[in-house]
């Protein structure tokens, strides 16, 4: 028994790594069975506060997985095209159009048509960190904050 329950903790960690087209669930499912498996090992050995002790680390570390995907979006679990950073899944983006107006421009970065440089610099910084592919926005909608400044500064 204590065999089987180390061989599956030694898959489960080796899942678990990064890297190779595995999602965020999958790992994090990975994490669940190794900390149970290890557990399950502990408590076939008679060390069953210790094999405790790790059930509770595991629900600890998946909870905080569940929360971050839930409120900030990290490692979410659409089912949609493609793969971006760190196994989230983005949209598949379609091109802007280039003709983006002063107003639209504004819109875009939340800004008063009375707007100085300073502010749409400081609007489109504040923008493209929320918009920008590597925190979970899209391709689209980094291009358009940034034709949106483009289109301001010009």
């Amino acid at each position: 028994m204590i065999w089987l329950c180390l061989l599956f903790a030694l898959g489960a960690g080796l899942f678990m790594l990064p890297g190779g087209n595995r999602s965020m669930a999958d790992r994090r499912l990975a994490q669940g069975i190794f900390f149970t498996s290890i557990a399950g090992a502990l408590f076939t050995l008679k060390l069953a506060p210790i094999g405790l002790l790790s059930l509770v680390i595991g629900g600890a570390l998946f909870a905080i997985g569940w929360l971050k995907q839930r409120y900030l979006g990290e490692g979410g679990f659409q089912d949609l095209e493609e793969d971006g950073p760190a196994g989230r899944r983005r949209h598949p983006s379609p091109a802007p159009h280039k003709n983006m107006t002063k107003e639209e421009a504004f819109a875009v970065l939340g800004l008063e048509q009375t707007a100085d440089r300073q502010a749409v610099l400081k609007a489109h910084k504040r923008m493209i960190a929320k918009a920008h592919p590597d925190r979970g926005g899209s391709d689209y909608l980094a291009s358009k904050v940034n034709e949106a400044r483009d289109r301001l500064l010009k």
